[in-house]
């Protein structure tokens, strides 16, 4: 790399392969071999205008990533394609950068999205198909299964549950972790305290950690289900909640 960069992934599949993207938007991989990690800088993977922000392996295809970036797309790569450029780019969002994505290890069809204005998205890729237009490589019009507007500042982090396929977790700079389950309706019977604005609170929302400054990743544990870590400038947070 010639600049700085934010995104690196190691597969999930294949041990000693090693993605990692920089502010010029270009995505460079990695293998090691014998003595020494090998690198073609000449063989970069380029689509993004501008910086790549957060890359992930698919975790069922050990030749497919994906990528987001400060142009506000997601793309997908297929590392066997000679030209290096993205099999699929999703516009999603406009004019705001995309920070972080999160691949389900439980449901490779679903992929979470966080951005620069607070919002984040999931994703059926699914729907996502560009069928045979004569561009196949973009969709036109990309619709997310979900889009919430909660967080009041940039999502650093998002992370989908190692156990439980509909819940996540997100952090931003407004200095909070929220965990969501997505699986969850409002029970209207329940709800007799008027005086509680339940319509402001997303009926996704489970629980939301606070008491950390500037919090930049989050991460389940793999070995304790429902444990999450939050790393921030002041440190580092591990909590379990009785919901997750």
């Amino acid at each position: 790399h010639t600049s700085e960069g934010f995104a690196i992934a190691w597969s999930c599949i294949e041990s000693g392969i090693l993605l990692s993207g920089d502010s010029d938007g270009r995505i460079l991989l990695s293998a090691m071999g014998q003595d020494r990690f090998h690198t073609d800088a000449g063989s970069a993977f380029t689509g993004h205008q501008g910086s790549v922000e957060d890359i992930q392996w698919s975790p069922t295809e050990d030749y497919v990533f994906a990528s987001c970036g400060c142009d506000g797309y997601m793309r997908f790569w297929d590392t066997r394609l000679s030209n290096r450029k993205p099999a699929l780019s999703i516009q999603v969002i406009a004019n705001v950068d995309c920070n972080v994505l999160s691949w389900s290890s439980l449901n490779a069809f679903l992929v979470a999205t966080g951005h620069d204005d607070g919002s984040f998205a999931v994703w059926d890729l699914r729907t996502l198909s560009s069928g045979n237009k004569p561009d196949a490589s973009r969709v036109k019009e990309p619709k997310s299964v979900a889009t919430f507007n909660w967080h009041t500042d940039a999502i650093t982090s998002i992370a989908w549950h190692t156990t439980d396929d509909s819940m996540l977790a997100t952090s931003s700079e407004d200095d909070t972790v929220a965990l969501w389950d997505l699986a969850t309706e409002a029970d209207h019977d329940t709800m007799v305290d008027d005086e509680i604005a339940l319509d402001d609170v997303p009926e996704q929302l489970m629980f939301i950690h606070q008491g950390q400054k500037s919090i930049k990743e989050i991460h389940w544990h793999r070995q304790i289900p429902g444990c999450l870590v939050s790393t921030a400038y002041d440190g580092f947070n591990i909590f379990k909640t009785i919901n997750s």
